[in-house]
C-alpha cells in the first residue's frame, strides 16, 4: 500500500509539473504563424525533368495548420558542395493539389485544419542544375 501511494504522488507531482499554469500562447504579441515546408517527392536528381512537390505548415497557438488552396512562389537556391554562399536559382509557381477525398474548392493559399483539407504543392520542373534547397516562399494567387 505505501509503495502504491509513493508511485501514485511522484506521478502526481511529475503531471503537475508538465502542466502550464501560465500564458498558452509564449509568442509575442501579434506574432504571425511559423511556416515549414515539408519535401514529399520521393527522389530527386540533377538533369533530368522533376515533379518536386512540398507540402507547407503553419504553427503557432492554434496548432499546426496546412497551407491549402492556390499556388505559392518557390525560390530555389543552388549549394554546390557547400563550400560557398548558396547561389540564386531560379524561382517557380507551384500549384496546390488535395489529397484524394477532401475539400479542393479553394482559390487563394489559407491555413486550414487536416479535416477540412490537406495536399500538396506540385510544381513540374524542366531540369535541375543541382540538388535544390529551400531558400524561402512566398504566396501567389
Amino acid at each position: 500500500m505505501r509503495r502504491t501511494l509513493t508511485v501514485t504522488l511522484c506521478l502526481g507531482l511529475l503531471a503537475g509539473a508538465c502542466t502550464s499554469g501560465g500564458d498558452p500562447d509564449p509568442s509575442p504579441s501579434g506574432a504571425g504563424p511559423s511556416f515549414n515546408g515539408e519535401v514529399a517527392s520521393a527522389d530527386l536528381y540533377v538533369d533530368t525533368p522533376q515533379r518536386f512537390l512540398i507540402g507547407l505548415l503553419a504553427g503557432d497557438a492554434n496548432g499546426v495548420r496546412y497551407v491549402s488552396y492556390g499556388s505559392v512562389k518557390l525560390t530555389f537556391a543552388f549549394l554546390g558542395d557547400g563550400s560557398a554562399a548558396p547561389a540564386a536559382g531560379p524561382t517557380a509557381t507551384a500549384t496546390y493539389v488535395g489529397a484524394p477525398g477532401t475539400n479542393t474548392d479553394g482559390t487563394a493559399p489559407t491555413l486550414t485544419q487536416p479535416s477540412e483539407a490537406r495536399g500538396v504543392f506540385l510544381l513540374c520542373t524542366e531540369r535541375m542544375r543541382s540538388r535544390p534547397r529551400m531558400s524561402g516562399f512566398g504566396t501567389t494567387t
